[in-house]
């Protein structure tokens, strides 16, 4: 019996010097995982972006590598858990991200709330790397610009000059080029000379100094609704017709400067600006926080469709993205008719019935016909109007909302 004791003890101890079987790799698990982040089954999406988020930043490289070829729904999810990582590499996975022509909104939304954690000054200098590369398409500069307007520093301010300064005069590159140089000489402290010379480039922008200009953004937030109504007229007289100011408040990341901007791009809006415009509201819709996407799909509606030649003319600064949903909604409305020319009869029938009707009244037998025009315009522009905007929230609501279209 002792014997037999003994061999016992002897086996427990060889037992317990042998190594225990070695744990999972956690980076070869989230791999093995990344097929579930586009399931359709909530629990196993949850399940794998715990296995793939415990493994982002130590499995980066690995995980990047992989990142291509995922569905949307697994690319979209592993982005941000990519992006919300410290590791060095997330600086040029979301500029990478923002450049892309076919990237969506979800893709953009998170890259650029993670660059906003990102060091000012490295965010710069690797945009600055990226300009310095041959080869650049006109999206890529103007979403390189797009980023530097972000940074509210006199070395993106300058970079911003350069680009400015080798845009084509009257081009869209250049126009969107000045937006993002406005949004950053508008958060900066020390930026009254950059200012003064985009007073001086354009005859029509405020004439106020930038400290007014500031002072009078700030008090777009005070905490009593009359007092920010008293504000917003101050603002609004101080601005004036200056829609290149009205586009860079637009593009804002304070809420209220861009629902300021965007309310006044709304009614205020000349024809040269047009589709400057329409280029920062696509921008807007496919990148900006939800509320200003929402705003800027009503200034999008409030405007007419794009000719074949202002699309030629859009497509090298907006993405691809865009462009094939507002190709969709351009496509429905040709189909219904042609809104722009209806817009233009239905107001000058509209202003000269009122005199005619006032003059004569409405048992005139030419005022009769007029009210028949009228009421024929109405209905085809009502028709019109519905195409045109139920097309745009078809694109591009759905999206910002985070609706799934079945």
């Amino acid at each position: 019996m002792a014997g037999l004791l003994a061999a016992v003890s002897a086996w427990a101890v060889v037992t317990a010097q042998d190594p225990a079987p070695p744990a999972a790799d956690p980076v070869q698990r989230a791999i093995e995982a990344l097929p579930y982040l586009a399931s359709q089954v909530p629990e196993q999406r949850t399940a794998a972006e715990r296995l793939v988020e415990a493994a982002a930043e130590p499995g980066f490289e690995r995980l990047l590598e992989l990142l291509d070829s995922q569905p949307r729904a697994g690319r979209e999810v592993l982005l941000r858990l990519l992006a919300n990582t410290r590791h060095p590499g997330r600086l040029a996975l979301c500029v990478d991200t923002l450049l892309r022509t076919d990237a969506g909104r979800p893709e953009r939304t998170t890259s650029l709330r993670a660059l906003r954690s990102v060091e000012a000054a490295q965010l710069v200098e690797h945009v600055a790397g990226r300009l310095r590369k041959e080869g650049l398409t006109g999206f890529e500069r103007v979403q390189c610009a797009s980023l530097l307007g972000t940074v509210p520093a006199a070395r993106a301010q300058g970079l911003l000059e350069e680009l400015l300064q080798g845009a084509e005069k009257g081009s869209l590159q250049r126009a969107l080029v000045e937006e993002a140089l406005l949004r950053s000489v508008l958060a900066s402290s020390f930026a009254e000379p950059a200012f003064a010379r985009y007073v001086k480039r354009h005859g029509g922008a405020c004439k106020c100094t930038l400290k007014e200009l500031q002072e009078a953004l700030v008090d777009l937030a005070l905490p009593v609704a009359a007092e920010r109504r008293q504000a917003e007229l101050r603002l609004a007289e101080m601005v004036a017709g200056d829609v290149g100011l009205l586009l860079a408040l637009s593009r804002s990341e304070l809420p209220e400067r861009a629902a300021f901007g965007l309310t006044r791009l709304r009614t205020t809006l000349p024809a040269e600006y047009r589709m400057a415009a329409l280029a920062v509201v696509l921008d807007i819709v496919l990148t900006g926080e939800q509320t200003a996407a929402l705003l800027a799909l009503e200034v999008a509606i409030a405007g007419i469709p794009p000719t074949p030649a202002e699309m030629e003319s859009l497509r090298p600064v907006a993405g691809g993205e865009a462009i094939a949903r507002l190709e969709s909604v351009l496509e429905a409305i040709g189909r219904a008719g042609n809104l722009a020319q209806v817009r233009r009869e239905f107001a000058g029938v509209e202003a000269a019935l009122r005199p005619l009707l006032a003059r004569q009244g409405p048992f005139d037998p030419e005022a009769q016909e007029m009210l028949d025009r009228f009421a024929t315009l109405r209905e085809q522009l009502d028709s019109l109007e519905a195409v045109w905007r139920g097309g745009w929230r078809d694109e591009f609501e759905a999206e910002i909302l985070g609706i799934e279209q079945e």
